[in-house]
C-alpha cells in the first residue's frame, strides 16, 4: 500500500505545479504514508480500515489519496504551528531527515518518554527522549514493528492532536467508498 501511496504523492505533487502547496510538501511523503498507517493503526476500528484500503484500491486511488492527502497536510499545518507539541523547525526538509539540530528535542515538552514506549522498540525505552535516542540498536534486534524516536515523538503528538480534534478521522473517511 505504501508503494501505491508513493506513486498517488508523485502525481498529485507534479499536478501541483500551478497551486501553491505547503513548502514541507516536497519532503514528507515517507512521513504522510507513515502518519496515514499510525491513523490507520491506531485510531481506526476494523470497518474504518476497510473504507481507507478500499478508496485507496479503487480505481479512483489518487483522487481518495487527494482528499485524504488535504486532512493529512491540514494537521501537519497544525501540528507545526503549535509551539506547545512540537519545536518550531528552521528548516523543514531537515525536519523530515530526522536531522538532530533541526529536532532539538529537549525543546519538545509536550511529548515524554512514556508517550512514545509503546511505538519504540523495548531496548530503545529509557528516561529521555535525548537518552532513549542515543540508543542504537544492533541490525538483528531492529524491526519494522517500531519506530524510530523521531516519528515516535511525531506519532506521539499526533495522538494529543486527534485527542483535540475528534471529527479528524471522519474527514479522513470521507472519501466515498467505490462500487465493486
Amino acid at each position: 500500500m505504501s508503494g501505491l501511496i508513493a506513486n498517488y504523492e508523485k502525481i498529485l505533487h507534479r499536478s501541483e505545479a500551478q497551486g501553491k502547496p505547503p513548502e514541507f510538501v516536497d519532503y514528507w511523503t515517507q512521513w504522510a504514508i507513515a502518519t496515514l498507517g499510525h491513523v490507520f493503526r491506531y485510531s481506526m476500528d476494523s470497518k474504518q480500515q476497510e473504507k481507507v484500503t478500499s478508496a485507496l484500491l479503487s480505481e479512483k486511488g489518487v483522487e481518495s489519496w487527494k482528499r485524504m492527502r488535504a486532512e493529512l497536510i491540514g494537521i501537519f499545518k497544525r501540528m507545526f504551528a503549535d509551539p506547545n507539541l512540537l519545536p518550531k523547525f528552521r528548516d523543514v526538509q531537515r525536519f523530515f531527515k530526522d536531522d538532530e539540530e533541526e529536532w532539538e528535542l529537549g525543546k519538545v515538552t509536550v511529548v515524554r518518554p512514556n508517550d512514545i514506549a509503546r511505538y519504540v522498540h523495548p531496548r530503545i525505552r529509557g528516561p529521555s527522549l535525548e537518552a532513549m535516542k542515543g540508543i542504537r540498536l544492533p541490525k538483528e534486534v531492529a524491526s519494522l514493528s517500531y519506530y524510530d524516536v523521531y516519528f515516535a515523538i511525531f506519532a506521539a503528538a499526533i495522538d494529543k492532536t486527534l485527542n483535540r480534534d475528534h471529527d479528524f478521522v471522519s474527514r479522513l473517511l470521507s472519501v466515498p467508498i467505490p462500487k465493486r
